[in-house]
């Protein structure tokens, strides 16, 4: 069973400015609702009830926001990644490395919108490192992480354009005290060097190809991250249709 999940939070969503002026991109609105308020009812619906959050950019929003909802009482703790303004994703991953390291966790970027049905997909999987894989997408361009899976296993991924994707990576995650430490024993190496802005997925680009990840498809449960505002406008109009439907 897993209960515990990490949100990096810490970045300025630069690519949502004109949203993220006054606020961090985790407390977007989409439908009267703040991207981090439909992650944690989506974790919390499958008993996800320890919550590590690191926050940078903002990051006093969120302890308001987390303060002044149904969440106040939720075990969250909060970590500041003070640098944010010059370190990357990896650097928040490891900065929360000792909530993390000992046991499995679910892990998420702070602007993706799931399903519950899809954490509880995740969780069950039979394999201990997953990440979902968004398959609906079939013409992938730009910056994203292109996946191509053999027999459900990770067997390329990378931020350029790929032969046959079998879809991209999709943001949440789920991985082992095994590969966890791995991961933090390399990230670990960038940091002591100096270096503080890599990715954190560049890692499970290398990670490949000496662990076992592999790749659970996103199928008819709701999945959309939110990096543009053209990606913005048509998770309103999805979430909108989705509404009308259970109406």
């Amino acid at each position: 069973m897993i209960n515990k999940a990490l949100i990096l939070a810490a970045g300025f969503g630069s690519r949502l400015l004109d949203y993220t002026e006054d606020k961090p991109k985790s407390l977007i609105s989409i439908k009267g609702k703040p991207i981090l308020e439909y992650q944690l009812d989506a974790l919390t619906a499958n008993g996800v009830d320890k919550i590590i959050i690191v926050i940078g950019y903002k990051g006093e929003k969120i302890r308001e926001f987390i303060q002044n909802s149904k969440f106040k009482n939720l075990n969250i703790k909060f970590i500041e990644n003070k640098e944010f303004a010059s370190s990357e994703s990896s650097y928040s991953f490891w900065l929360a490395r000792d909530e993390i390291m000992h046991e499995p966790y679910i892990h998420l970027n702070c602007d993706v919108i799931f399903s519950k049905e899809l954490v509880k997909a995740l969780i069950e999987n039979e394999n201990e490192n997953v990440i979902v894989i968004d398959e609906k997408v079939r013409l992938l361009e730009g910056k994203m992480e292109h996946v191509i899976l053999n027999d459900g296993r990770i067997i390329k991924m990378d931020k350029e354009k790929v032969r046959n994707p079998t879809g991209k990576g999709a943001g949440i995650a789920k991985f082992s005290p095994d590969n966890i430490k791995w991961l933090i024993e390399k990230i670990d190496r960038y940091v002591t060097d100096g270096d503080k802005g890599q990715n954190f997925y560049t890692f499970i680009r290398d990670g490949i190809h000496f662990k076992n990840f592999y790749g659970i498809l996103s199928e008819n449960n709701f999945i959309k991250e939110v990096n543009t505002v053209e990606e913005l406008q048509e998770i309103s109009k999805v979430i909108e249709e989705i509404e009308r439907n259970v109406q």
